[in-house]
């Protein structure tokens, strides 16, 4: 074979592998509906707790073999606790006006059924931090769930007289998955 040949089956080789690659990795979005959903609890002292709800998850992930990574997102309006004026604090407390959305990246997670650490970023109010939580895959659908702490995040802990909610929130995200 001479050095024109072995060039060109050089050149056939990388588009064959990254033909392979592409086909292999392929991208899923997640659509806004009621059945993607963001949830979180909060706990008030002295003697109280509320849930946000209704919060939709959307995004974009890359699955790669048994590995997913990618962007999940959720805006601050679609979440309510229950209570209107309690939403309306919230909105203000978390600069929603200015930072409309939650946003979750999800480095790269190997898909199982049983529950299994995950790694991502989360930004709120402007600012990301590392998080990490447990996730796992059931009937189609990925369940994960993670906690962070509200003064991470820029942001004071939201108090009303006689009530100080908690510095650590729990969050759950639940999606359809291909």
């Amino acid at each position: 074979m001479n050095e024109g040949e072995e060039m060109k089956l050089g050149f056939l080789a990388m588009v064959i592998w990254a033909m392979a690659a592409e086909i292999y990795a392929a991208e899923y979005t997640i659509k806004q509906d009621d059945k993607n959903k963001v949830t979180f609890h909060a706990v008030g002292k002295p003697i109280m707790s509320f849930d946000g709800e209704g919060g939709k998850a959307t995004g974009v992930l890359k699955i790669d073999g048994d590995k997913v990574s990618g962007e999940l997102r959720a805006k601050w309006k679609d979440f309510k606790t229950g209570m209107e004026l309690r939403d309306k604090h919230m909105l203000k407390h978390v600069n929603a006006d200015k930072h409309p959305e939650i946003v979750l990246n999800l480095e790269k997670y190997q898909i199982t059924e049983a529950p299994s650490q995950f790694a991502g970023k989360l930004t709120i109010n402007g600012v990301t931090k590392p998080v990490q939580g447990m996730a796992f895959v059931k009937d189609g659908r990925v369940v994960a769930s993670f906690e962070t702490k509200i003064t991470d995040y820029g942001m004071e802990q939201p108090k009303k007289f006689p009530i100080t909610v908690q510095d650590l929130v729990s969050v759950n995200i639940e999606f359809s998955y291909p």
